[in-house]
C-alpha cells in the first residue's frame, strides 16, 4: 500500500533514516562538550575572584586572635609596658642591656638572643596561607625577641619572600619598624640574619648585596645604627660597647653575591665567616629531640666561629608543633644539649616559629 507523505516522513524519521537520529544525538552531545570548558573556566574565575575577596576583606587578625592562646603578643593591645609580661627587667638605666641588668659586659656573641624564623611571614600581614607566625615583627620586638630572620628575593625589586615572588612583602616597612624600635629603646641591640633566595620562582636572578645596601640606605636612620665588624679574627664588642656607640644593629647574610666594591656593602657581614648553625630541615618534633642529630654543627661548620645558632622549628611550619617546642622544658633541654654536644660553647640565638604559642 502506498504510504502518505506524512507517514513516509514519520516512518523515515523513526526507521528509514537511522543516520538522521544519530546525527541529532551526536550534535547535542558535541554541543554539550563544546560548552563544558567555557563553563569550567567561568567557574574557576569566579572562585578565584571570591578567594581574593575573602582574603582581602575577611578580618583574619580578629579570627586568629580568637583561636590562639592569650600569650604576650597575641593581642595588639599587649605590650612590654602593659599588664602582660614585661621584657625589660632592668632596675638601672646604666646597667641595662637587652632588658637585663648585669649582662652589658658580655660580648654580643656570648649572649643568647631569642629569635624568630622567617620573622616577616606573619598571618597578620599578607602571609595568610604561608605563615610562620601569627603576629608581626613589631609585636615580636615588643615581646622580647631580639633576633630577626628574613629571606630576600630579587623579584624585579628586592622583597621578603617564601621562595616565590607570588608570595612576597615589601621589606622597607619592616626595616623601618626595626629603626623605630631602636629609636625608642636605647639599651637594646638587634641581630638580623638575611638569606638570599637566588632561585626564587618567578624571580629576576641573584640577590646583589649592592642592591641590599641600597635598600637599607633608603630606610631613614638605619645605616646610623648598623655595626661594622672589622674582620672575623677580631673579637666582637660587648653589649655595653655597642649600646654606647649607638651601633646597635648587627646584620648578617648568607648566599648573597660577592660585593665588587666592599665599601658598598659595609655592615652586611657574611654569616658563615662568623657563625655556625644546627640543621634546620626537621619533619617532626621527634627528629628535633634526637639531639645527637639535631644539635650537630651544620651550615658554616668549618673553622672556629663566634656565633652558634639553633634552628628550633619544623620544616613545614606548624603552630601545634611549635607549641610543643616552645615550652620552657623543651627549650632548656635543646639549648643545654646543643651546648654540651658542641664543646660547651655559648648559644647565640634560637630560632622559633609561631612565637605566640
Amino acid at each position: 500500500m502506498p504510504r502518505s507523505k506524512g507517514s513516509t516522513d514519520t516512518y523515515g524519521t523513526s526507521l528509514g533514516s537511522p543516520t538522521s537520529s544519530n546525527y541529532s544525538l551526536s550534535s547535542r552531545k558535541k554541543k554539550k562538550r563544546c560548552c563544558t570548558w567555557p563553563v569550567i573556566v567561568i567557574v574557576v574565575v569566579i572562585l578565584a575572584i571570591s578567594a581574593v575577596l575573602v582574603w582581602r576583606f575577611t578580618p583574619w587578625e580578629d579570627l586568629i586572635t580568637k583561636i590562639t592562646p592569650n600569650f604576650p603578643g597575641n593581642d595588639d593591645s599587649s605590650s612590654t609596658t602593659g599588664t602582660g609580661y614585661a621584657f625589660n627587667q632592668c632596675q638601672t638605666k646604666e646597667e641595662c642591656c637587652n632588658g637585663l641588668d648585669g649582662i652589658c659586659d658580655l660580648k654580643v656573641n656570648e649572649v643568647l638572643f631569642a629569635a624568630t624564623h622567617n620573622s616577616y611571614a606573619s598571618s597578620d600581614t599578607q602571609f595568610i596561607f604561608f605563615s610562620n607566625h601569627f603576629k608581626n615583627i613589631g609585636l615580636q620586638l615588643e615581646a622580647g625577641y631580639r633576633g630577626i630572620n628574613v629571606d630576600v628575593c630579587n623579584c624585579g625589586d628586592l622583597v621578603f619572600c617564601h621562595n616565590t615572588c607570588g608570595v612576597a612583602r615589601d621589606p622597607k616597612e619592616d626595616f623601618e619598624t626595626l629603626v623605630n624600635f631602636l629609636d625608642e629603646n636605647e639599651s637594646e641591640i638587634l641581630l638580623v640574619t638575611m638569606e638570599a633566595k637566588n632561585d626564587a620562582f618567578g624571580g629576576s636572578g641573584s640577590v646583589l648585596l649592592e642592591d641590599v645596601y641600597s635598600l637599607l640606605s633608603d630606610v631613614d636612620g638605619l645605616l646610623d645604627y648598623l655595626y661594622i665588624h672589622p674582620a672575623p679574627s677580631v673579637p666582637w664588642p660587648t653589649l655595653r660597647e655597642l649600646r654606647d656607640s649607638g651601633r646597635r644593629l648587627l646584620l648578617f647574610q648568607y648566599y648573597g653575591t660577592e660585593c665588587e666594591d666592599e665599601s658598598a656593602c659595609q655592615g652586611i657581614h657574611k654569616f658563615f665567616d662568623h657563625g655556625v648553625e644546627t640543621p634546620f630541615a626537621f619533619d617532626s618534633v621527634d627528629e628535633i629531640v634526637d639531639y645527637e642529630v639535631s644539635c650537630r654543627e651544620d651550615r658554616g661548620s668549618s673553622g672556629s666561629k663566634a656565633f652558634f645558632g639553633i634552628n628550633h622549628f619544623t620544616k613545614n611550619p606548624s603552630s601545634s608543633q611549635a607549641q610543643i617546642l616552645g615550652t620552657a622544658d623543651q627549650l632548656h633541654s635543646r639549648i643545654n644539649n646543643c651546648s654540651v654536644q658542641n664543646r660547651n660553647r655559648a648559644v647565640s640565638f634560637v630560632y622559633v616559629d609561631f612565637w605566640t604559642r
